[in-house]
């Protein structure tokens, strides 16, 4: 049977083109849902390994490059957080940019996530964070509140919002403005600290 293309109409081709969008899209999801899972799952089996550890002087559990999970409640927004903020880092997760400050530590908490992309995009209702809405970080060695105190928008190439404020304990969120052209920035301080003792 010979397969004639001139016999095809544009609505098919484009039918058959959506149709592979829409599987293509469905499966990068999958994917994405997959390793985030995976991320959140060895996080999770860290925090138990520690919790269950018995001698209060022992060494915090080790992980690979997964340091904390960051939850923003208000928004349903939960993502593990791991080292670094090259593609491949936060591909599946949120990242951390290196140099910058520690959870819970004073110094600017500094993280960086995907906003609507095929992979992940744990950061498409940031734009809507109030004042005031919590931002939680999760650690081996503790949990910490974060407060958020302001949001704005900044050129890709305005870095200074990764700088550090002497004295304060702080938290950034950066991630793309819809357009993919600036950067949404989330600034909070630290109001709550429990420490895992």
């Amino acid at each position: 049977m010979k397969f004639n293309l001139n016999k095809i109409g544009m609505k098919q081709v484009v039918l058959i083109l959506g149709c592979f969008f829409m599987i293509l899209a469905g499966s990068l999801k999958v994917i994405n849902y997959i390793e985030v899972k995976k991320s959140d799952d060895k996080f999770k089996a860290a925090l138990e390994q520690e919790s269950n550890q018995k001698d209060s002087s022992s060494e915090v559990a080790e992980m690979d490059e997964e340091i904390g999970r960051l939850i923003i409640p208000s928004l349903n927004i939960e993502g593990v957080i791991v080292e670094g903020i090259d593609d491949e880092s936060i591909k599946h997760n949120i990242g951390h940019f290196p140099y910058s400050g520690e959870p819970g530590q004073e110094g600017n908490f500094a993280v960086a996530g995907h906003r609507g992309t095929l992979y992940n995009n744990v950061f498409d209702n940031l734009h809507k964070v109030k004042i005031d809405d919590e931002v939680i970080v999760e650690t081996l060695k503790g949990t910490y509140v974060y407060k958020v105190k302001e949001q704005f928008i900044v050129a890709p190439e305005e870095t200074e919002v990764l700088n550090n404020t002497p004295g304060v304990k702080e938290i950034t969120i950066v991630t793309c403005t819809l357009d993919g052209k600036e950067r949404l920035i989330v600034k909070g301080t630290l109001v709550e600290e429990e420490k895992n003792e």
